[in-house]
C-alpha cells in the first residue's frame, strides 16, 4: 500500500547507513567549499550559502574523490541510489509525486545542488550509459517545478495579502 511504501523509504532514509551518507555529503560541501576559499575553515554545520560557482566546486571535488577511490565518494553516491529508486516508485505511479516532494523534497534539493553537476559530468564521460540515474534527474527536475510553481502560488497570495 501506499503508506506502507512510504513508511518503507522513510525507514531507509532515517537508516544509519543512509544517515552517513547524509553525513559525508555536507561534510564534503564544507570540504569542497573551504578549500575553495568560500568559506572559513573550521565551519560546522548545514551549508547555506550559495553562490553561482558553487555547484562546480561541489562537482571538481567529487570528481577529486572519484580520481582516488574514496570511500566517502561512493557512500555519497549511494544517496543517488535511493533517489534513483524513489524516482522509479514515483513515475511508474506507486506512490504520488506530491508525497515524495512534501517529504523528501529539502534533501533533493540539495542532491540537486552538490550533486546534480557531476553526474552531469558523468554522462558526459565516454562509455556512460545514457540513463544513469535517469530516475533521480527527473525527480530533481519534478521537485524544482514544484518548489517554481509553489513560489509563484505564494507571490499570487501575498498580492492579496493586506
Amino acid at each position: 500500500t501506499r503508506a506502507n511504501t512510504l513508511l518503507s523509504l522513510d525507514q531507509r532514509w532515517e537508516s544509519e547507513t543512509l544517515l552517513d551518507s547524509r553525513k559525508k555529503l555536507t561534510k564534503m560541501m564544507i570540504n569542497a567549499l573551504t578549500e575553495a576559499g568560500k568559506i572559513p575553515a573550521g565551519t560546522m554545520g548545514s551549508v547555506t550559502i550559495v553562490e553561482a560557482d558553487e555547484k562546480e566546486i561541489y562537482a571538481e571535488k567529487l570528481a577529486r574523490m572519484k580520481a582516488a577511490s574514496e570511500d566517502d565518494y561512493f557512500d555519497i553516491l549511494s544517496l543517488c541510489g535511493f533517489f534513483e529508486t524513489v524516482g522509479y516508485v514515483v513515475r511508474s505511479g506507486y506512490i504520488p509525486e506530491d508525497d515524495i516532494i512534501k517529504l523528501l523534497g529539502d534533501s533533493l534539493s540539495a542532491i540537486e545542488r552538490a550533486v546534480k553537476p557531476h553526474i552531469l559530468c558523468l554522462l558526459r564521460e565516454e562509455g556512460t550509459d545514457p540513463r544513469l540515474y535517469e530516475y533521480l534527474l527527473w525527480l530533481i527536475q519534478l521537485n524544482k517545478e514544484r518548489k517554481r510553481r509553489d513560489a509563484e502560488a505564494l507571490q499570487s497570495l501575498e498580492r492579496y495579502t493586506i
